[in-house]
């Protein structure tokens, strides 16, 4: 018997991520990295113990130094803060947020970090590279639907069979996502120089 009937396949779900390149005036974005020097060399560095990454876990302040009320930065925070309303738009969200947390990672030779999120109340995260080179290591997000399928009959690539999306993170380049999408960046390979970052957390106001 013929069957004459339509298939026809709608695609949801999706999952948007936004990026900005040179975020920054330049001299904002020098002194900023100068700003970031100082801190990674006189603060401590935030207990690791729970990454799996461990001792190959970047140094960051995420209990020690808030670079959401550091006025050093307000340069930077108020440019994301338009970004991540700009976002936000994408998703048809006009509601209003605002940044209580933000801390600063430092990657030195061989160092990365594992696949987490941010966990609630926060709705929106983004990174910022203050510093970074072409090998000092990926930002890599993560599908968050998973695919009952065999991988081997695969004949190609498409939005419905990506489970990662990879970013080549550059100084002055800026990420965006919602925080319950899941991400890592894989290990700095440049053993002369560090991978500088600033982490961001919105919530709703």
């Amino acid at each position: 018997m013929d069957n004459h009937s339509v298939l026809e396949v709608g695609y949801f779900f999706p999952t948007a991520i936004g990026v900005c390149v040179d975020l920054l005036a330049q001299n904002e974005l020098i002194t900023l990295q100068q700003s970031s020097k100082d801190i990674f060399s006189k603060t401590d560095n935030s207990d690791n113990a729970n990454w799996l990454s461990g001792n190959q876990s970047p140094y960051n302040t995420m209990a020690t130094h808030n670079i959401a009320t550091d006025s050093k930065f307000d340069c930077l925070r108020v440019a994301v803060d338009a970004k991540v309303k700009e976002f936000a738009l994408h998703h048809a969200d006009t509601g209003a947020y605002t940044c209580d947390h933000a801390w600063l990672n430092v990657y030195q030779n061989n160092q990365y970090q594992e696949p987490h999120t941010h966990s609630a109340p926060y709705i929106y995260s983004a990174v910022f590279y203050v510093k970074a080179s072409n090998d000092s290591g990926l930002f890599v997000a993560q599908a968050p639907h998973t695919h009952a399928q065999i991988e081997s009959n695969h004949a190609g690539s498409s939005i419905l069979t990506d489970t990662k999306r990879w970013y080549q993170p550059q100084s002055n380049m800026l990420i965006v996502f919602k925080s319950t999408v899941s991400h890592y960046t894989t290990p700095n390979r440049n053993d002369k120089d560090t991978r500088i970052s600033v982490a961001f957390n919105y919530k709703s106001i």
